[in-house]
């Protein structure tokens, strides 16, 4: 009995190895994918004051919906890894009035002030961090996708947002677009 039970937790090792062998072999795919289409500035869209901007989400302010569209930009930026794009998108984010966020403010801040892509990309996290409990609490319409990429940051994982369930990953690129999976989905009540 004591050597079938040796077995099976040897064998239940072996598989659990094996389930982190392909999710680490999945990220690190360096294939190239097809190139991420680019989006038309907000601005050159022909939207209905107050209406979301993108792919149905809403908040239930105009500067919320401003906001969350040029960070969906600033994302694809960052997905295209583009750091003067970042850093454009950045200083518009950072005119937009957004109240009562001052951790949101500062981030977006310290991105306006960066060029640099590895420490935009940091800040991109520390933006996502303090974004999280503003998104949840004041969507009004469509989802939010919270999407995880555990080997962001050597390892230590990192999230992100979007208003797709497509997977495209800001924090490493073209290296491992598809790098990531869905860890949450945000519905408006």
């Amino acid at each position: 009995m004591k050597r079938t039970t040796m077995k099976f937790n040897e064998l239940k090792s072996l598989i659990g190895a094996v389930a982190v062998i392909a999710l680490l072999a999945s990220c690190g795919e360096k294939k190239k994918q097809a190139p991420v289409a680019e989006k038309e500035s907000p601005a050159a869209e022909s939207v209905a004051p107050g209406a979301p901007e993108t792919a149905g989400v809403g908040f239930d302010t105009e500067e919320l919906n401003a906001f969350f569209t040029r960070y969906v930009d600033l994302q694809q930026a960052l997905v295209a890894s583009d750091p003067g794009k970042a850093e454009a998108i950045s200083r518009e984010m950072s005119q937009l009035s957004l109240q009562g966020m001052p951790d949101v403010t500062e981030a977006v801040a310290a991105l306006a002030a960066s060029d640099h892509l590895g420490q935009q990309r940091a800040i991109f996290f520390r933006l996502n961090k303090a974004l999280a409990p503003y998104l949840e609490a004041h969507l009004n319409s469509g989802e939010i996708y919270q999407q995880y990429c555990p080997m962001a940051f050597e390892n230590t994982g990192a999230f992100w947002f979007s208003d797709s369930e497509e997977i495209l990953n800001p924090y490493f690129g073209d290296a491992m677009l598809r790098c990531g999976a869905v860890e949450k989905t945000y519905s408006a009540l």
